[in-house]
């Protein structure tokens, strides 16, 4: 009859059990890994959408100015939604304007554009970015 040497089994145990724990910290560093640039290529995507919607509100603010509608002291809005309470629009289609604001769907954030001064004036396009 052979004999059972107790003292090796515990050691495979303990082995098996090593091993996991390196396989588990291996993983999790690939996940950190993957996750971290997948938050960071998504807030750069919005920072990108942002900067455009922000140009979006200067080109509308600069039309307003060589046509001569601007009106002083007065600030308009970009919607990205027909709901949007600052827009002042109940059922707006695509590119309509409400009461001086601009409606576009395609919008990706709310944009406030201001002008202040004379001639040079000064734009200002702030981007609604946490909406």
């Amino acid at each position: 009859m052979a004999k059972c040497n107790f003292k090796k089994k515990g050691v495979i145990l303990f082995m098996v059990l090593a091993i996991l724990l390196i396989v588990s910290i291996v993983i999790n560093g690939i996940l950190n890994f993957v996750l971290s640039n997948y938050y960071q290529t998504f807030h750069r995507a919005r920072r990108v959408k942002a900067y455009y919607a922000a140009m979006a509100g200067i080109n509308l603010a600069i039309e307003k100015l060589r046509r001569g509608d601007w009106q002083t002291g007065k600030f308009y809005k970009l919607c990205n939604s027909c709901s949007d309470s600052a827009c002042n629009s109940i059922n707006c289609p695509n590119n309509t304007i409400a009461s001086g604001n601009l409606t576009d769907l395609d919008m990706p954030f709310n944009v406030t554009i201001t002008i202040t001064g004379t001639a040079p004036s000064n734009i200002t396009a702030t981007v609604d970015y946490a909406s």
